[in-house]
């Protein structure tokens, strides 16, 4: 039940980053910088759509345990 559980959840959790960068990619305009701080999942993957079809700069800020 535990295993089933857990991959029923990480479905979940890919179809939900695939529907936030469909969604989210169209707010990152051609041309544009966009500020992030650290990394997730869900940020690459709408940076990654948004990349598809459009040229833009992309900064990383490091958080306090150094991811980004």
């Amino acid at each position: 039940e535990l295993i089933r559980r857990g991959e029923s959840f990480a479905g979940m959790s890919e179809a939900s980053r695939s529907k936030i960068a469909d969604i989210g990619h169209s707010f990152v305009q051609d041309g544009c910088t966009v500020l992030a701080h650290g990394t997730s999942r869900v940020v690459t993957a709408l940076l990654l759509k948004a990349s598809e079809s459009k040229q833009f700069n992309i900064i990383i800020m490091n958080g306090p345990d150094g991811a980004g």
